[in-house]
């Protein structure tokens, strides 16, 4: 197997000043974040919000949303995502797809 060290990007980019770097990485426009509906499941004494399809991988992920007796609304952020794909955005935000469902599971979220 043959080893070619220029199709390194690391290696590519080094040949640049980083001042360079920096203002082609700040002229790049901005991708948008997606939403990613996600439903609180139990498990066990911890909660979960369930992305049943990754807005990015169509994928299915699960995150954190604290303790049994929390409020797991608090939680309902921006994630890093998952996903082992490595374009475009960096996560999504999570959105409740169910509140009514959420209201039922977690009465502390009144």
């Amino acid at each position: 197997m043959l080893h070619f060290p220029f199709f390194n990007p690391r290696l590519a980019l080094a040949r640049y000043p980083v001042s360079l770097l920096r203002r082609i990485r700040n002229e790049l426009p901005e991708l948008p974040i997606p939403q990613a509906p996600a439903l609180l499941e139990r498990w066990e004494n911890e909660l979960k919000w369930v992305i049943p399809r990754c807005p990015l991988c169509r994928k299915r992920h699960v995150h954190a949303a604290g303790l049994v007796g929390e409020d797991p609304r608090k939680l309902l952020t921006h994630k890093v995502k998952h996903c082992a794909n490595l374009d475009g955005p960096s996560g999504y935000i999570l959105i409740d797809a169910d509140p009514q469902r959420t209201l039922r599971m977690a009465p502390e979220a009144r």
